[in-house]
């Protein structure tokens, strides 16, 4: 789908001022910003790097440049995307902390499912191994990494199996960064998954506890405009805690 002003079969017609254009112009402008700082070796986590950079510093780049190479097809952007990829992979899965560690994650989902062709069939370099089979393996060394966060009290650790160790999993509902790793980690899973199907069961229980554990307790507290991370989060004087 490409964006364009005429009425051009195939392509996508808009009227020449409407939201919609404004909002491409914009996606656009920050997609050639941020492809710019990639393609020309800058560092797209300064102030951090790829070891302790917020999560945002991962995922917006891939979601924003993804987005504008989707929507047009420009070699730049993906480019730029396996620019991103390469800097993610080369730093070791766990190393950072848990929050850095997910969003890496998260952001290699992204990419490995909205360049699926590509990462499927193209050699990254640094290992002379596919794409995909590179990030599956970081994407698994991330979730072991990540096992006291998706299980909760079910267990620290992760069996070969992908389940928790101790049951069903747990994890915490509130006060950690449990709920947006998991919800990196299963960004990352799900784009897997179809390519690797021992990830079915890491997927299940992802879902479990979002299911079980987190969604339930985020209705309760958030029936009174609260929101179940805590008071920073939460709407002034609304707050169930306590």
């Amino acid at each position: 789908m490409t964006l364009a002003s005429g009425a051009n079969e195939g392509q996508m017609q808009i009227a020449p001022q409407s939201e919609l254009t404004n909002s491409f112009l914009e996606l656009k402008t920050r997609a050639d910003n941020l492809a710019q700082i990639l393609n020309s070796g800058g560092n797209i986590f300064a102030p951090d790097d790829a070891v302790t950079a917020h999560p945002i510093r991962f995922t917006t780049p891939a979601r924003i440049i993804g987005l504008a190479w989707l929507l047009t097809g420009n070699e730049t952007y993906r480019t730029a995307l396996f620019t991103l990829a390469d800097q993610t992979l080369a730093v070791s899965p766990t190393s950072g902390n848990d929050f850095t560690q997910a969003g890496r994650a998260g952001a290699l989902g992204i990419i490995y499912d909205w360049l699926h062709v590509d990462v499927t069939s193209r050699t990254h370099v640094a290992s002379g191994r596919l794409y995909k089979d590179e990030m599956f393996d970081f994407v698994k060394a991330t979730a072991h990494a990540q096992a006291g966060f998706i299980c909760g009290s079910g267990g620290s650790t992760l069996s070969v199996e992908w389940k928790c160790k101790n049951g069903a999993p747990t994890p915490w509902a509130t006060g950690t960064h449990a709920d947006s790793n998991n919800s990196e980690m299963a960004r990352a899973v799900l784009a897997m998954v179809d390519d690797f199907p021992e990830l079915e069961n890491l997927a299940v229980t992802l879902l479990q506890g979002d299911r079980d554990v987190v969604a339930p307790f985020r209705d309760y507290v958030a029936v009174d405009g609260a929101h179940h991370f805590g008071y920073d989060y939460g709407a002034t004087y609304t707050q169930l805690f306590g």
